[in-house]
C-alpha cells in the first residue's frame, strides 16, 4: 500500500483491527502473508525502514503532542 496509513491487526491486551499510521509500525513479521498469528510468530520478524514521507509525518504529528 501507499499512503501513511496501514489497516492491521494488532495483538495485545486486546485484539484490534484498523488503521494505523506506518510510522508507529516498528516491526513486521517476514514471510508471514497468509499465516495465522501463531503460524506467523514463528516467522523471523525485521526491523520497517521509514521513508522520508512517514518520517515527517511522525514529527508533523509529535509537534501536534500525539
Amino acid at each position: 500500500m501507499k499512503g501513511n496509513t496501514r489497516l492491521c491487526t494488532v495483538y495485545g491486551d486486546f485484539e484490534e483491527m484498523g488503521s494505523v499510521y506506518s510510522h508507529d509500525i516498528m516491526f513486521a513479521y517476514v514471510n508471514s502473508n497468509g499465516k495465522t498469528i501463531d503460524e506467523a510468530r514463528n516467522c523471523p520478524t525485521a526491523r520497517v525502514e521509514h521513508t522520508e514521507k512517514q518520517e515527517a509525518l511522525r514529527q508533523r504529528v509529535k509537534a501536534m503532542g500525539f
